[in-house]
């Protein structure tokens, strides 16, 4: 299995543990659960259980499909529509191919993150209604700023590898 199979079947793999988690949670929920925190982490918006039920699902979803799908087509895209640093020479026809796989890769790895962090939240909002509490606890920002420096690390790696080519590489290393 490849990278890029592995990280998409870890996204399924989050993926249903979302739909698990909320399956098992279900039952549990009182009928009216808090579904919105404000800035200030405290519950102003509720809905029911089966609403707050299908949004995790729905959600999740969206998520798999929207980034697993791009990923899966985009070696059908042309040029055109892909917009990475340094296009002529990463998408020329002898890269092409692995480009597109670390591109895949690298967003299935974010659709992972993107799932996890639901997962996260999903679970932080399970528990404030099940415990009937009305704010949000630390799991919640310590999964926000995970999260973010995650994603902005993830960003910069992109950036990195795709911003240089090897002919720029060879051509410091020539000087050096």
């Amino acid at each position: 299995m490849n990278k890029k199979n592995l990280s998409l079947f870890i996204t399924f793999m989050l993926l249903l543990a979302i739909v698990g988690q909320a399956w098992l949670a279900m039952p549990l929920l009182s009928d009216k659960v808090i579904t919105h925190f404000g800035f200030s982490g405290k519950g102003d918006s509720w809905s029911s259980k089966e609403s707050f039920f299908l949004m995790q699902i729905l959600f999740s979803f969206f998520i798999f499909l929207l980034m697993g799908g791009i990923s899966l087509f985009l070696n059908k895209l042309p040029n055109s529509a892909l917009n990475i640093p340094n296009k002529e020479y990463w998408l020329s026809p002898e890269r092409r191919e692995s480009t597109i796989e670390a591109f895949s890769f690298y967003l299935n790895i974010i659709s992972s993150a993107t799932l996890l962090f639901f997962f996260f939240i999903f679970r932080e909002m399970i528990e404030i209604n099940i415990h009937e509490k009305n704010s949000l606890g630390p799991t919640f920002w310590i999964s926000l700023l995970s999260f973010m420096v995650f994603t902005l690390a993830i960003t910069i790696r992109i950036l990195t590898l795709f911003s240089s080519t090897s002919v720029e590489k060879d051509k410091r290393s020539e000087k050096n």
